[in-house]
């Protein structure tokens, strides 16, 4: 006796089975290439941040141990690369420098007890130091400008004390 069942598949319902898989498979390979392309740029732009939220504490501690005596004007060295700020840790020869250097910002302090240099970001695309003054035009703080991929980011920073009358003549 002949059994003429047909428990098989034929080679058309194969092709499409194989065909609709690969196409599955296809999408998913170009979607999880993309989604590793978008997590490194995530995790990049995460690496940033936590190095300008690092950059800026650090300035944020070193520039308000900048104790100028009510009696003085501080005089800051600037220049396009560099800002010398007097009166670190209340010392009249005490300083805070914050030098750029290509992509680089570092940071200097020198009090009597030690001398100390920081990088505090590296791979920016450019950086602006600039003074911050009061209503009489008597310093009081830094503004740190970082450009990064085409975003603008800002330290702003004031001293833990300032001039009250701008110097006595």
């Amino acid at each position: 006796m002949k059994n003429n069942s047909q428990w098989g598949f034929t080679l058309m319902e194969t092709l499409i089975a194989i065909g609709t898989v690969s196409l599955i498979l296809t999408i998913l390979a170009v979607s999880l290439s993309s989604s590793a392309a978008v997590m490194e740029k995530s995790k990049d732009r995460a690496l940033f941040g936590i190095k300008l939220l690092m950059a800026n504490s650090l300035i944020h501690d070193r520039i308000s141990a900048v104790a100028v005596p009510y009696w003085e004007t501080p005089v800051l060295e600037t220049g396009e690369t560099s800002m010398t700020i007097p009166w670190y840790q209340g010392e009249r020869d005490g300083y805070v420098r914050l030098l750029t250097d290509k992509d680089t910002l570092i940071m200097e302090t020198d009090d009597k007890q030690k001398k100390e240099r920081l990088v505090l970001i590296s791979g920016l695309d450019g950086m602006d130091l600039s003074v911050l003054q009061n209503d009489r035009h008597i310093p009081c703080g830094i503004d740190v400008t970082y450009f990064h991929n085409r975003n603008t980011y800002h330290t702003l920073s004031v001293f833990s004390t300032s001039p009250l009358l701008g110097g006595i003549p």
